[in-house]
Order: C-alpha cells, then sequence, then structure tokens
C-alpha cells in the first residue's frame, strides 16, 4: 500500500483543507470535485488491479455483489433527495401573492420580507420573491456572497433577527429593518406555518402575530393585499 501513496494522493487533502478555509460555507458541495478525483484514484490503482487478480468466476460474484450494493443505494439516496427538495418550495398562496406584486407594484419597488423563518436556507419565499414577483427584496441572502461591499456573515445574523420581529411588533421592525435601510415600499409578511429544520413546526402555542397587528394601526402603513397566505403594508411616504 506504501507504493499507492503518491504526490496526486497527498494533493487531496490538501485541496479539501484548502477548499474548507476559503469557501466554508460552499465547502461540503464544492469537496465533490476533489472527492471524486479520491474515488477515481481508489477505483484504477487498488479496485481495478484487485480485479485482474482474480479468477473469471470470482469477478462476476464480486460485480454482482457490488452492483447489488450500489443500485439500491443510488435509489434511495435520489429519492430522499427528491422528497427533501419537493418540501421546500413556495406554496400556491405565495405565488398568487408574488403575482399580484409583479402586476400591480412599480417596477422598482422595495419589499423587506418577513417569513419568521430563523433558518435562511429554508426560506423559500424570501429568495425566490425577487424571481417570481421581479421586485428587490431587501433581505434575500443567497448571492450576497459574491458581493465584496456586503459581508455575508453580518448579513445573515441580521435576516434571522428581524425575522423574529413578526411576532414582536413595531419596535422589533425599527430596530432590525435599520441595518437593511429604510428605502422600502413595502412589508410583505408570509403567514404560513413556519419551520423548524425545514420541516414544519409545531404552532399550538403561538400567539397571534403581533407585527401585523402593529401595522394595521400605524398611520404610515396601509394594508394592500391580503390572503390566507400572505399580507402586505405599503408604506406610506
Amino acid at each position: 500500500m506504501a507504493a499507492l501513496i503518491t504526490k496526486k494522493q497527498y494533493f487531496i487533502p490538501g485541496m479539501l483543507v484548502v477548499i474548507y478555509l476559503f469557501q466554508p460555507r460552499s465547502a461540503a458541495t464544492i469537496a465533490n470535485i476533489p472527492l471524486t478525483v479520491t474515488a477515481g484514484i481508489f477505483i484504477s490503482e487498488v479496485l481495478l488491479p484487485a480485479i485482474q487478480k482474480l479468477d473469471k468466476t470470482n469477478m462476476e460474484r464480486g460485480v454482482r455483489i457490488f452492483l447489488a450494493v450500489l443500485v439500491p443505494y443510488l435509489l434511495i439516496n435520489s429519492t430522499y433527495q427528491g422528497s427533501m427538495l419537493s418540501e421546500n418550495h413556495v406554496s400556491k398562496g405565495e405565488h398568487t401573492a408574488m403575482q399580484w406584486v409583479k402586476d400591480h407594484t412599480p417596477n422598482d419597488s422595495q419589499f423587506l420580507i418577513l417569513t419568521n423563518e430563523p433558518e435562511a436556507m429554508c426560506d423559500s419565499s424570501a429568495e425566490w420573491f425577487p424571481a417570481l414577483a421581479e421586485r428587490t427584496n431587501l433581505s434575500t441572502l443567497q448571492g450576497r456572497e459574491w458581493l465584496p461591499e456586503h459581508k455575508f456573515g453580518e448579513f445573515l445574523k441580521h435576516k434571522t433577527s428581524i425575522q423574529g420581529c413578526i411576532d414582536e411588533g413595531m419596535e422589533c421592525l425599527k430596530r432590525e429593518s435599520a441595518y437593511f435601510g429604510t428605502d422600502y415600499d413595502y412589508i410583505y409578511i408570509s403567514i404560513k406555518t413556519p419551520t423548524n429544520n425545514c420541516k414544519p413546526a409545531d404552532t399550538s402555542n403561538r400567539t397571534t402575530r403581533g407585527l401585523v397587528l402593529a401595522l394595521e394601526d400605524d398611520i404610515e402603513y396601509s394594508s394592500a393585499y391580503r390572503s390566507d397566505a400572505v399580507i402586505i403594508f405599503e408604506k406610506i411616504r
């Protein structure tokens, strides 16, 4: 085995270290590249030479065992991943609300999207809003890691904090929205069931959403759209 440890095999762990140091957020995805190279090295330098030493009968048996393990794994894994992805989508009610935004608000309108979702990676409403409504969402996270003027970790912290305002009220909104600026024209509040780790959360002990009540009583805002899924308030200039 010592003969198999070559310079290129030392290079793979080095690549993994560099990836996790410079791209920690996306490392789990990018790391698939060197891991795939590692798998290729294993197949070409370990597995194939070992197979060549087997007789035909043992080789056919080994191939059958390999396929018996690989095929069910691929099917189960793809089914599981597909199921997970299917649960993270924009609801029909929010699709309708975003279409209303697209049809009834000025093209340069800026929105502050509040969903009460603490996990940014599970917030499908905030992330899909710019594409479906074709309007700016000041709290959209994805893509900001590429913008030099924004600190991604800092933005993520503030995005998480402002989601809690949906159950608190105006004081929280004024405090937390300052980070995103005061130039927003609308506040889009999703009243869908919140999630925990991207799965529906228990809401049996939840109280009425304080921010909705506060905005309804605030003379600086007016209700522009209301449904079972979304309430949109327009900021009066």
